[in-house]
Formats: structure tokens, C-alpha cells, sequence
């Protein structure tokens, strides 16, 4: 990865065809769910979609369907090798950005919004949404749902208000060019 001059800046510059992964390390006490979004080159909207899930027993011994999630002390690269899903930074020349949305509870509503697109197929893959505006309202219902802020703090509009504790989430930006 390069780097170009952007003002007083410096950012990082992709050639058009080089793969590229994410490594990610929980470094805290409590399991995180990891949920990548963002803008590619031509302003489209992409994010990762993980079709795979972990099941768990509970105590009354039925299976429950687990979102993948990072423990503490684990690392993760997204995707597990350059060449399995191959993310390529491919397109027309441009910006790209991408956010990296960390909570303490499973995506579950973004999840079902990523499975209704219907260009998406049944492996992990960063894609682009036909379904936008559906997504961008899923995740911030789950962040709503993870942040499990008071209703007496919010008041008697639950539904149109969301409320988001940032003990519970945080959010990484990667910018980058690709030439």
C-alpha cells in the first residue's frame, strides 16, 4: 500500500487490482460482533455479508443460532485469506471507505437485511446493497438494541428514536484511494 498526499494528509493508495484483508484484535473483556460497511469507488454502497452462524445449546439443551463473533483475546482477518473471498480493490479509480461497526450483540436485524439482497449468495463476501437504506435502518436497530438504552430516558417515542450508549459499539474508519 502506498500513500498519496491529500493536502496536509497523507492517504493510503491501492492499485487497482490488489487484494486486500482486515485484521482485527479483541483486546477488551466481552465478545464483539463485527458488521463491515461503506462507500466504494463509484459511491455505491458495500458491505460484508457472513451467511455462516455458530449454534450453541442453551440450558433448557435446544440449539440456538449464534451470530460469529470475536471473543476476548482473539484475533480475526477478514477475509480469512486474501485469495479465498478475493477482495480485490478493483473499480474505477476513487475514494473507498469503509467502516468497521464493533458491538457487544449480534447483528441479527443486518443480517436478515444483507440475506433479502438478492445479489448476495451463500459464502462471506464484501458486496455491493441493493437494499441500502434497509441495511443502513438495521444496523442502527441493532446498535439501538445493543446500547439497551432506558425507555425513561428516551420517553414514549421508542420507536422513532434511537439511542446509542458507546459502551456498547464503536466504529473504525479506513479511507483509501485506489488508482
Amino acid at each position: 500500500m502506498a500513500a498519496a498526499r491529500n493536502g496536509t494528509q497523507v492517504l493510503p493508495t491501492l492499485v487497482s487490482g490488489t487484494r486486500f484483508q482486515y485484521r482485527v484484535e479483541n483486546a477488551g473483556s466481552v465478545p464483539l460482533y463485527l458488521q463491515l460497511i461503506g462507500l466504494d469507488a463509484s459511491g455505491d454502497a458495500i458491505a460484508l455479508y457472513c451467511p455462516r452462524s455458530e449454534t450453541e445449546v442453551d440450558s433448557g439443551g435446544q440449539l440456538v443460532l449464534q451470530e460469529p463473533r470475536l471473543n476476548p483475546g482473539e484475533t480475526v482477518i477478514i477475509p480469512p485469506t486474501a485469495t479465498e473471498m478475493g477482495w480485490v480493490a478493483t473499480g474505477p479509480t476513487g475514494l473507498v471507505q469503509i467502516a468497521l461497526i464493533c458491538s457487544t450483540a449480534p447483528f441479527y436485524k443486518t443480517r436478515a437485511a444483507l440475506a433479502a439482497a438478492n445479489s448476495l449468495k451463500d459464502r462471506e463476501q464484501l458486496r455491493e446493497l441493493s437494499n441500502s437504506l434497509e441495511v443502513a435502518r438495521a444496523i442502527l436497530e441493532d446498535l439501538n438494541g445493543a446500547s439497551g438504552v432506558a425507555a425513561e430516558i428516551v420517553g414514549s417515542s421508542r420507536e422513532s428514536v434511537y439511542a446509542f450508549d458507546v459502551n456498547h459499539w464503536a466504529a473504525l474508519n479506513f479511507l483509501f484511494q485506489v488508482v
